[in-house]
């Protein structure tokens, strides 16, 4: 045996792989040490397909927790972990899960993973390869593969669908790219587009394309939410309702930006909030739907429920503030030429304070409680120029009126005449009637 192959033979004898079995001939232990070794590679081949799984979930999770990584950390990284990938397209998914019942959400844990590994299933195709990577109450799916735009949209729905059993899932997907080193560039955009779930529950896939439209269409809504704020001064419901429905519709008719969304929704939840709760009140239905409220349909239901509540107790109100009234003005018309009728002795007839039955009459008959009774006075009088021959001052005195001058002057604000010259000129052609609506005198 030449030199060479002793010395291989030699070295075969020294690892520590090969069997212990006895070796007849330096041949037979080179033949027997290959074939070892083929049979340890073999098996650290099986081995490292076993890791792979596991080594490019290390890296999905690195590369995700690192998102501003250079080209050439993410290259390091995959050497170390011996990351390849197999197909030549790269994309993002940005995915969230909305409970279908809040039950559920003790086996949140549970639920998650759950669907989790639907997804992961689903996007794991002959044409393609997934991990999904789970960050708060956001998962990530970094998806690889080789098929065309068509089709990627089919495996999202058929992951979303198959994952849907105990949660709503929606998802934004990314870009497509043909180099790894710009994967992460697209998360941020497709994390805030999953906002627009909010505007659309019934959609549940979006495209990186239709986030670049809503984010850069522009959007104006001052006509619209002046209106609601004019509707909500004037108390029209009729009106409120309709506006609201009209912003509600515009922000997803038109399309518009998530910002804009915002800054239409704040400031009219806050408007809404002191029209129901009132001004010097702390409670409100939402500081901030789009946190509070799962998406706008849920807003919307909540706060035209709340409209409607406020209408019914407002519609209320103004019967039982008009049954008092009522009460009132009977009493009043009874004890019209009583001395001691005041609103105090009104107020204490119908058990309520003076000042809500001041306020009452001013809301319900747009006039002050003394204009009001100095109205009827006037009348009365008048009616006792037309039908009676009483003097001026003998009617004063009926009236309560210490002078017969502030009688006069009160009926000549009210009808335009002193009371001689109403009965001289009119009292032949104007037949008394009373005036169920006074009219003001101060």
């Amino acid at each position: 045996m030449s030199k060479p192959l002793r010395q291989l033979a030699a070295k075969c004898s020294g690892i520590p792989y090969t069997t212990g079995s006895k070796i007849q001939n330096e041949y037979s232990l080179i033949n027997k040490t290959l074939d070892d070794l083929s049979e340890i590679m073999a098996l650290k081949e099986l081995e490292m397909k076993e890791l792979s799984p596991m080594l490019t979930n290390n890296f999905v999770t690195w590369l995700f927790s690192n998102k501003s990584a250079t080209a050439e950390e993410i290259t390091k990284k995959m050497k170390a972990l011996k990351v390849d990938f197999p197909y030549p397209k790269f994309c993002v998914l940005a995915l969230k899960f909305v409970w279908k019942d809040n039950s559920i959400k003790e086996n949140e844990e549970y639920e998650e993973t759950k669907a989790e590994a639907i997804i992961e299933k689903c996007i794991n195709t002959d044409f393609s390869t997934g991990t999904v990577y789970h960050d708060g109450d956001l998962f990530y799916v970094f998806l690889n593969y080789n098929c065309g735009n068509r089709i990627l949209p089919d495996i999202c729905i058929n992951a979303v669908n198959e994952a849907s059993e105990n949660v709503t899932a929606y998802m934004v997907i990314g870009p497509e790219v043909d180099n790894i080193f710009q994967v992460s560039n697209s998360c941020e955009k497709i994390v805030r587009g999953l906002a627009y779930s909010y505007l659309y529950p019934d959609k549940h896939i979006f495209t990186y394309q239709e986030i670049e439209v809503y984010e850069n269409t522009p959007y104006s809504h001052e006509l619209l939410v002046n209106n609601m704020r004019n509707s909500l001064k004037c108390e029209n419901y009729h009106k409120i309702l309709s506006d609201f429905d009209a912003v509600i519709g515009s922000l997803r008719s038109e399309q518009c930006s998530w910002q804009a969304v915002q800054s239409v929704l704040l400031p009219l939840t806050a408007a809404l909030n002191q029209f129901i709760y009132g001004k010097e009140s702390g409670n409100g239905i939402s500081q901030d739907p789009t946190k509070d409220f799962s998406n706008l349909d849920d807003f919307s239901q909540s706060m035209k429920q709340l409209l409607l509540e406020k209408n019914d107790m407002d519609s209320q109100k103004d019967r039982e503030e008009s049954i008092i009234i009522n009460r009132a003005k009977k009493y009043i018309s009874e004890n019209l030429i009583d001395p001691q009728l005041s609103l105090e002795t009104v107020a204490k007839y119908l058990n309520i304070s003076p000042n809500y039955l001041s306020r009452y009459f001013h809301n319900e008959c747009n006039i002050t409680f003394v204009a009001y009774v100095t109205s009827l006075k006037m009348q009365y009088g008048r009616k006792l120029l037309l039908e009676t021959d009483m003097k001026i001052e003998e009617i004063s005195r009926e009236l309560g009126y210490s002078t017969p001058q502030y009688f006069i002057s009160k009926f000549k604000k009210q009808f335009g005449y002193t009371p001689n010259t109403y009965r001289l000129q009119l009292g032949e052609t104007d037949s008394y009637q009373e005036d169920s609506s006074p009219k003001v005198v101060v």
